[in-house]
């Protein structure tokens, strides 16, 4: 499911308690793999919140706290090694020099374990700037317009179909079964265009860029699933304080929380 509406009534208590839930995801997911050995594979471009995905299902990253402060990461990070059980969480830089090193280490070990979830981190064009000032974003040189806006998140949308199209071959020849999950990000942030959203991935050509992985390896070797989630309500700002976009209107931590649960689940499941 890509996204779960707003909800009111008696769910909303369902799920502020389900926040307990996801706190302690770390210990569920474990206490569910009993055996074999499962790897997940976090690929994104820079900006979309690889780095925090990989904290909040370790358990070091409370959603109600997470500030919106961006840290450049240039090695990989592993993440989900409590006890050093079954599950490793890898997630490489998004920066695209560092894709020849890190990225090629993690198509190596993808190609080595046998059960493997792969997980492509997007965010609808919203890649982070908290490192950088207004004057360094090329598409911001003339200040902050809906016409340069639009450019901002129109250029880091063709950037994510970029990534995508260097990870397919590594996924086409995994030998194995395969799971992937294209994980949309940053919905405070686009709450209020979400139809559009959705739209962009599960009917253009985001779409039929996956469909070509479905070709190679037989829909009995290939799954792919959509979900997205918030890991906080932030603004989007830059270093110097320049405020590109704001937080959708409506969007609440209710919303978040359902959506977030809704994507855990799915996870669960297959991991299961």
């Amino acid at each position: 499911m890509f996204l779960v509406e707003p909800v009111t009534g008696a769910i909303v208590g369902k799920i502020w308690e389900e926040r307990k839930a996801i706190s302690s995801f770390t210990k569920d997911f474990y206490d569910l793999i009993t055996k074999g050995k499962l790897k997940i594979f976090v690929f994104g471009c820079a900006g979309t919140g690889k780095s925090t995905f990989g904290k909040s299902l370790d358990g070091q990253e409370d959603l109600a706290r997470i500030s919106g402060t961006y840290s450049l990461s240039s090695e990989t990070e592993y993440y989900g090694l409590r006890d050093k059980r079954f599950v490793q969480i890898s997630v490489p830089p998004g920066q695209t020099i560092y894709h020849a090193r890190n990225w090629a280490q993690l198509y190596n070990a993808l190609q080595q374990s046998e059960r493997s979830i792969i997980i492509n981190l997007v965010c609808w064009g919203y890649h982070s700037v908290e490192r950088k000032d207004l004057g360094s974003i090329s598409e911001f040189s003339s200040g902050v317009t809906d016409a340069n806006q639009n450019l901002f998140l129109s250029n880091n949308r063709a950037l994510e179909l970029r990534t995508l199209d260097n990870l397919i071959p590594p996924l086409c020849n995994y030998q194995y079964p395969l799971h992937m999950i294209t994980l949309v990000s940053k919905q405070d942030l686009w709450w209020k265009n979400r139809h559009e959203a959705q739209n962009h991935y599960e009917n253009a050509e985001y779409a039929q860029k996956v469909q070509a992985i479905y070709t190679a390896k037989g829909h009995a070797n290939f799954t792919h699933h959509f979900s997205s989630v918030s890991f906080g309500q932030i603004n989007f700002d830059t270093a110097d304080r320049h405020r590109l976009f704001e937080t959708s209107a409506g969007y609440d931590n209710v919303v978040l929380t359902a959506n977030f649960s809704n994507f855990l689940d799915m996870l669960k499941q297959l991991a299961g």
